[in-house]
């Protein structure tokens, strides 16, 4: 999809302004209330379809932002178009991101995670407790989970036999870090579950000319309903995780803000779930190649005696 102008002739609209990116889409201008997203067939027209409903079911009466809206979904050539309405606001590239001062920086991260707070405030009827949304099932398969707990040790023991031979040559005792970490896991016991994002970071987000957060975008491929605090770990590390900003650390900034919220054993949470996330997403993109960006990022906090210390 990178020659994008062949795309839109594909589509029969050569004319449209593209406004940004997603890792399975790329998005367009369409009218002055519409954007147009184009992905390849591969991610799947119930999948698109299943989005749809839970975009509609989602109840944000107790939230200050917005959330996507998908008005239609059509097969035109190879390619599906999703139209969604226009949501307000400057996304957080990390364009936009470098071009801030220390300030305005701390402004939109003081947004970010409040908001971050709040998604477990949103309500659906779409989705049981522990159910993926994402029918592709890339990081949870999708299944009958019993529990919380369940859906995390499953698709964690998964990922880890996919790949069992890159872990045990990258990973200091991979074996043992993951026994350590389900029986972490089977510790916990959650009596209440919340609507979980799972892919929020700032390019996922719109901020109005005051930097306040106006919408919540994209979600999908780690929605479910579970555990919040897994939310606000994915959120703390997403906030810049190549730290691509360099006036100050970003995730030192909103880690300092969730310690001000959650207390010492909540945030102990908080660094399993990194660990989780790392070992499910290291082969996210399906390289096979040891040297890939985020697989690398994924070991080095597999190795991390910060985030391996949740399970001691």
């Amino acid at each position: 999809m990178q020659d994008y102008k062949k795309l839109l002739q594909e589509i029969n609209s050569p004319d449209l302004k593209l406004v940004g990116k997603g890792w399975q889409c790329l998005v367009f201008e369409y009218t002055k209330e519409t954007i147009i997203k184009v992905y390849g067939t591969d991610i799947g027209k119930k999948n698109l379809q299943r989005l749809m409903k839970f975009y509609n079911s989602l109840d944000t009466t107790n939230v200050e932002f917005s959330t996507p809206e998908i008005l239609s979904i059509r097969k035109i050539g190879s390619k599906l178009v999703v139209t969604e309405k226009k949501l307000q606001g400057t996304c957080l590239t990390t364009t936009v991101l470098k071009n801030m001062t220390e300030t305005e920086l701390k402004k939109t991260l003081n947004s970010y995670v409040e908001v971050l707070f709040n998604i477990q405030k949103i309500k659906t009827d779409l989705l049981d407790k522990a159910e993926p949304l994402d029918l592709k099932g890339k990081f949870f398969e999708v299944r009958k989970y019993s529990n919380w707990n369940n859906l995390l040790i499953y698709n964690l023991l998964n990922k880890y036999k996919e790949s069992e031979r890159i872990f045990g040559g990258k990973v200091d005792n991979a074996g043992l870090l993951v026994e350590g970490i389900i029986q972490t896991l089977r510790e916990i016991s959650l009596s209440s579950y919340r609507l979980i994002h799972g892919d929020y970071f700032p390019a996922n987000l719109l901020v109005d000319d005051d930097l306040k957060v106006q919408a919540v975008l994209d979600f999908g491929i780690l929605t479910t309903v579970g555990d919040p605090l897994f939310d606000i770990a994915l959120g703390w590390t997403f906030s810049d995780m190549y730290d691509e900003i360099k006036i100050f650390s970003l995730k030192d900034y909103v880690g300092d803000i969730i310690k001000n919220r959650i207390t010492k054993s909540s945030f102990r949470l908080l660094k399993l779930y990194v660990l989780i996330y790392s070992l499910i997403s290291a082969n996210m993109y399906e390289t096979n190649d040891p040297n890939e960006g985020h697989f690398t990022w994924a070991i080095r906090n597999l190795n991390s005696p910060f985030y391996r210390s949740s399970i001691d």
